[in-house]
């Protein structure tokens, strides 16, 4: 029971958005054992929301702040090079900045949340005038379909042989602006000056 584990205070850490308690606990206990008794935790610190978790001796209590404020984002007038994904815990506007970091990896486990993150990118994009998008979903449209008519959509895949397609007909003009660039001298890393 919780009053027979040791557990030490280590140290509190306040943020916008939650507070971090974090703990030592006994070899013979663990986070999961508190997690068990987490309604009578929230009830003792006065709290609504907490989430438990720990490694080896640790443990950690993240009280989420109910009382923060929402903000929301004009993404209209965000710079269109600089793609709005959400907010941190501390309400903060998260982009990426596509003149900086012009490749990008997502990935992560189930339901992590990568196509919360990739339909957050295309709604960015859509808001831009001038942005044209190629989608490809693999899943037979499961994630992508309610874009494939959306104006600045320019090719649309949700088939192996319509991938191929798509792909292809990217590689020939991809091949076709580097053979311009190329042929009036154009270093790659100055490409931006001369498009319009």
């Amino acid at each position: 029971n919780l009053q027979n584990d040791a557990v030490e205070f280590i140290q509190k850490e306040e943020h916008k958005a939650y507070t971090i308690l974090e703990f030592t606990i006994s070899d013979t206990t663990n986070a999961e054992n508190f997690k068990m008794y987490s309604d009578k935790i929230k009830e003792k610190l006065g709290v609504s929301n907490i989430e438990i978790t720990g490694n080896m001796n640790k443990m950690y209590f993240k009280i989420l702040k109910d009382d923060m404020p929402k903000q929301s984002f004009n993404i209209v007038n965000c710079n269109p090079t600089q793609m709005l994904l959400g907010h941190n815990l501390d309400y903060e506007p998260l982009f990426w900045d596509m003149d900086k970091d012009t490749n990008l990896l997502l990935a992560g486990a189930t339901n992590a949340g990568k196509s919360t993150i990739l339909n957050a990118m295309i709604i960015n994009c859509l808001a831009h005038q001038n942005c044209k998008l190629c989608l490809i979903d693999l899943k037979h449209g499961a994630e992508f379909f309610d874009y494939r008519n959306k104006k600045g959509v320019i090719r649309y895949a949700e088939t192996v042989d319509q991938a191929k397609k798509v792909i292809a007909d990217f590689t020939k003009e991809y091949e076709r602006r580097f053979k311009l660039l190329r042929g009036n001298n154009i270093q790659y890393k100055n490409y931006r000056q001369y498009v319009s």
